[in-house]
């Protein structure tokens, strides 16, 4: 049987730390279970809590997205394919990407940038790259996974080389301060780009 993948994000109105990914993400398989779902991947922002899962039908998937929106406020259900896709040209998916950071739904900057990533060459590779790495660094912070996001973080760091600090709407000369503020105090920060 195929089963569809959803991303649900509901509020994190109780503003429950990253600290308690692992309570909050058995919840969420239990809760899914319920229905036959199997819940891929969890995340905790400071903005909402992501549940990737997978559904046996669109029967299953509704009675789920109705019982996470029990939880807390629904804010956005998504039917995610297989492959990242491009939808525009780079400016428009880069800003996009820009949007969705700033609205800390790394999982999703992730997947959209590699989408033109996937077809980019040469140091335009590599950049998107670098802002690749820096989006999964911040989803293994939202999975309290610390240690390894600093690391992704100097990954990232290494790859985001381009003339200036800019590479179209992302402040590159930002993301690097930024980046290496957090290693050297080993702290991840989340921040919003202008």
């Amino acid at each position: 049987m195929r089963r569809k993948r959803y991303l649900v994000r509901i509020a994190n109105s109780d503003s429950i730390p990253v600290s308690q990914y692992r309570n909050v993400r058995e919840k969420l398989r239990s809760a899914l279970e319920v229905w036959g779902c199997i819940l891929n991947s969890s995340r905790i922002s400071s903005v909402a809590i992501e549940a990737d899962f997978f559904a046996p039908d669109d029967g299953a998937s509704e009675k789920a997205v109705g019982l996470l929106s029990r939880i807390d406020r629904l804010l956005t259900v998504t039917v995610l394919s297989d492959e990242a896709e491009e939808h525009g040209n780079t400016e428009e998916v880069l800003e996009r990407s820009r949007l969705l950071f700033n609205e800390e739904r790394f999982w999703e900057v992730h997947e959209t940038v590699e989408g033109i990533w996937r077809k980019a060459e040469g140091a335009e590779k590599t950049v998107q790259q670098g802002i690749i790495l820096y989006a999964a660094a911040y989803v293994h912070h939202q999975k309290n996974e610390p240690e390894t996001a600093l690391a992704m973080l100097k990954r990232a760091t290494d790859k985001m080389v381009w003339p200036g600090d800019s590479y179209h709407c992302f402040d590159l000369g930002l993301m690097k301060r930024k980046a290496s503020g957090m290693i050297a105090d080993g702290t991840v920060e989340v921040f919003r780009l202008p």
